[in-house]
């Protein structure tokens, strides 16, 4: 026994109703489920012609049903002997029983035949040698200890011999058979097969504290149509024999039965209908400027006619690099209109990034602002300024809905961004969806939150076009979530579009001051990554209080770049009692959503698998990556009509009501603040660096789910004495990638862990040591009034004891959000106008405050020409 379990114990993870509880408990409860007699007999044939018998059958078919629930290829499944046997003491009466635990590896693509087969001995040598007790063998393995589970076994499975009550003489009594379910119970499940004159009753206790009574009757219902399937064909693979029976499969079949076909048209012609409806609607607003649905359309029929006379036609893409503007929502509209697809490039991006998406997106125009030359790299695309060439420009052109609307770029896991591309139809689809789902109307006033470069915006942007409603841009001092609600309140808006991530901020301000939504807000729409119920509750709690339950409602959205922008949505509830996760809902009617198995293979409700999406709202695939695009848009293995599959790589699981649950990642790609990264990405650009011999990007989090990249590493040889080589690294990455993919810490190690395998153990690695980050560089006190303030409002947001002047705010894990809460406390505090890319210039306290004395001095010159608002977030080099 030690033999078998001496280098590694599988952990059999069922997948339960409810998070397992940190202390292992024992409330049981017991369903029974009967086995049609045929099955019986059909298994008993199945046994004798693989010669062996029905008990090794029974227990061959629940280990390979326990991997088609858990995907785990190798798995412990306790049976129990009578010890009795074992002690050779074959009168002694009483409940001498033994647990032998049995272990298996199982490969998908094998037969139940031959499975069967290689299980034959091992259960008759594990009856053979059962002397060894098990606690004596759960001692002797020194197994580290879980105290949320048993070690060793989590499931059992016993076959009772065939008990036939009329054999029994009693002086004429009648006899009868039944069980006492237990109240209690050790294992997690517990299942005995129980033979009564031939027919076999399965009696399933389990734990009440991690299962509900219709999963288990949805379960032993699976079970026996596993068996079914094995005794039809035995022969067939074990990854793809039936699991779902009838009912299961159609309430599946009927949860994706969304069936909404949109016609073919492009979203500029529909924002064109819109136009023909309301043109005199405020379409557009920026601050003090705005445009109307009529002048929109006309400034972007301009732009379409200049772009087709440059070439702009169907499939040719041009790049877009503009600050957020009218110039901004006219410059998308005029490329669609124009035939055109568009590649958003962020102008904060490294020069490095914008240089590679330009090249591998081919670009032959490129459309900006003259305000922006500078921070674009050396290319050679056309330029087309918004601004300086207006005068000269002019437009119109259809599409069909085959064509491209955009490519936008996604982190990739090579080391190199990704182009998505988005057809017309896909786009206009979704819009269409997204303004039914959220009963959008012209009355309704949005917020324009996200950048370009993310396709959130495609959903504020477009939906409102199409509707009639009027987009609120967002100006750069919102993100102070104060000023925030102020501007909600003074533009009166109705529906907010919001990374998860700042809508913690908002919750943080609406629960623990007294700040107000404004009465306007109706809806607020939150996702880019997993939302948490903590937050959830503070919310609904927020909301019970200002009496707004009834009337404003929160949305948790979900959706890849490659299904376009949102593919499943969740009504949150009201409810301050809310427990578990909060899911992320039910596809949009136009998209279907299937959780399959390694395999491709659906899972039962409840068991967790990856989320594959289909419908119209599809992408087209990978722009120049035939290969990448084969492997994650397939053939739909379910449907079986031709239509194709996103593989999300997202591991989620139906839950009995049809919403779905998100698990998390089946690979090393997270979402961070709202941005789509691939670890592997950060990890191929930190091993460019001459100094680092190897590098592992991993996530950690707070309390409340807010998340921040650690980079670990091993040095070079020649550079393991190098003091400096984090902040090092740091700039080295700032060259490379944008400012939410540089790891907030890096830390250095001599041996990455690893697992028995030999593969990286990312759960091993240690947490960053922020006390030993403070005193990395010498301590050094702030040296006048200035500098103590700041750094008294370093210390509040940061959470720090002490800081030194000369410390790095970003390597203090400090990012953006944090980074809009301390300039605006800064702002307030000292009485002026900080925009947050002071912070990016002067990321230490003795630079900020430096920074903030030059601020001031302008500020007495401009004021002096009344002109103080001119600095209000000034150009680089511009003080």
């Amino acid at each position: 026994w030690v033999k078998k379990f001496s280098d590694s114990v599988p952990t059999l993870d069922l997948p339960t109703d409810r998070s397992r509880p940190p202390l292992r408990t024992f409330n049981s409860a017991q369903e029974d489920y009967p086995l049609a007699a045929e099955l019986i007999d059909n298994l008993k044939a199945l046994s004798a012609k693989s010669g062996c018998s029905l008990m090794t059958t029974l227990i061959a078919g629940f280990e390979v049903f326990l991997y088609r629930l858990t995907g785990q290829t190798e798995l412990t499944v306790g049976i129990p002997a009578a010890g009795q046997a074992a002690l050779g003491k074959y009168n002694l009466v009483g409940h001498c029983v033994n647990l032998l635990p049995l272990r298996t590896q199982i490969e998908g693509q094998q037969s139940f035949s031959d499975y069967l087969q290689s299980r034959r001995t091992p259960i008759l040598d594990a009856y053979d040698h059962q002397e060894f007790t098990f606690g004596n063998l759960v001692q002797k393995l020194s197994i580290p200890r879980d105290s949320s589970r048993i070690p060793l076994v989590s499931a059992v499975f016993n076959v009772d011999q065939d008990f036939e009550p009329e054999k029994l003489n009693f002086g004429g009594l009648k006899i009868d058979f039944f069980t006492n379910p237990r109240c209690y119970e050790n294992f997690e499940l517990s299942i005995n097969a129980t033979s009564v004159n031939g027919r076999v009753n399965l009696e399933c206790q389990y734990n009440t504290n991690l299962f509900d009574s219709d999963t288990i009757r949805r379960r032993l219902a699976e079970f026996d149509r596993l068996l079914t399937s094995i005794v039809t064909n035995p022969g067939e693979t074990i990854a793809t024999l039936a699991l779902l029976p009838e009912a299961e499969r159609q309430l599946l079949q009927q949860w994706n039965q969304t069936g909404v076909d949109y016609p073919d048209v492009c979203i500029h012609q529909l924002f064109e209908e819109q136009v023909e409806r309301t043109p005199n609607a405020v379409a557009l607003i920026d601050r003090d400027r705005q445009l109307t649905y009529r002048e929109l359309n006309e400034r972007a029929n301009q732009l379409a006619y200049y772009l087709q006379d440059l070439g702009v036609a169907p499939e040719v893409l041009v790049g877009f690099c503009v600050n957020r503007s009218l110039e901004m929502v006219v410059g998308l509209l005029g490329i669609l209109k124009a035939g055109g697809a568009y590649v958003p490039l962020d102008p904060a991006y490294p020069a490095e990034r914008l240089a590679y998406m330009v090249e591998d997106a081919k670009v032959s125009i490129l459309l900006t602002q003259s305000q922006l030359q500078s921070r674009l790299p050396e290319y050679q695309a056309k330029t087309v300024y918004l601004d300086s060439d207006w005068d000269k420009i002019a437009l119109e052109k259809v599409n069909t809905g085959d064509n491209l609307a955009y490519v936008i770029y996604a982190s990739g896991s090579t080391g190199k961004p990704k182009g998505v591309m988005i057809p017309h139809a896909a786009l206009s689809s979704f819009v269409r969806a997204a303004v039914a789902e959220y009963e959008i109307v012209a009355s309704d006033r949005l917020l324009q939150f996200a950048s370009i470069n993310f396709d959130a915006a495609v959903e504020e942007i477009y939906t409102s076009s199409i509707s009639g409603s009027t987009l609120v841009l967002r100006t750069d001092e919102m993100l102070e979530v104060g000023t925030f609600l102020r501007a909600c309140q003074d533009w009166q808006l109705t529906i907010l579009d919001l990374p998860t991530a700042y809508w913690y901020e908002l919750v943080n301000e609406l629960t623990n001051t007294a700040a107000e939504l404004p009465a306007s807000v109706r809806m607020v729409i939150i996702g880019g990554e997993k939302v948490l119920s903590e937050p959830v509750k503070s919310w609904n709690k927020y909301l019970a209080r200002s009496g707004k339950s009834d009337r404003l409602q929160l949305i948790n959205s979900y959706g890849p770049t490659e299904t376009t922008v949102s593919a499943t949505v969740y009504r949150v509830p009201p409810s301050s009692s809310i427990k578990g996760e909060i899911p992320i809902g039910r596809p949009l009617p136009h998209l279907q959503a299937y959780v399959l198995d390694r395999c491709l293979q659906p899972v039962p409700i409840g068991v967790p698998g990856e989320l594959c999406i289909g419908g119209a709202g599809l992408a087209r695939g990978y722009l120049g990556r035939q290969q990448l695009t084969a492997e994650k848009f397939i053939s739909n293995p379910v449907a079986r009509n031709q239509s194709r599959l996103y593989r999300t790589g997202d591991r989620v699981r139906f839950l009995a009501d049809g919403n779905i649950e998100f698990l998390g990642r089946i690979d090393h790609q997270v979402k961070i603040r709202g941005f789509r990264i691939e670890l592997g990405e950060i990890e191929a650009n930190l091993l460019k660096h001459s100094q680092i011999e190897t590098a592992v990007v991993t996530v950690q989090k707070d309390s409340w789910g807010a998340k921040s990249l650690v980079a670990y590493f091993i040095p070079s040889t020649e550079s393991k004495s190098n003091p400096e080589i984090g902040p090092q690294l740091r700039q080295f990455l700032q060259e490379k990638l944008p400012a939410y993919m540089v790891p907030n810490f890096f830390v250095e190690l001599e041996t990455l862990p690893l697992t028995p395998s030999g593969k990286i153990d990312r759960q091993a690695l240690p947490e960053p040591d922020l006390d030993s980050r403070q005193s990395a560089s010498d301590c050094i006190a702030p040296r006048n009034a200035l500098e103590e303030q700041v750094a008294q409002i370093w210390l509040e947001v940061l959470g720090y004891k002490q800081i030194s002047i000369h410390d790095n705010f970003f390597e203090l894990g400090g990012h953006s959000l944090i980074g809009v809460k301390l300039v605006a406390r800064l702002a307030q505090l000292l009485e002026i106008k900080l925009p947050l890319r002071a912070l990016f210039e002067a990321s230490t306290i003795a630079e900020l405050a430096q920074k903030i004395e030059i601020i001031r001095a302008a500020n007495q010159v401009f004021q002096h020409n009344n002109r103080a608002d001119d600095l209000n977030g000034y150009e680089e080099g511009e003080i």
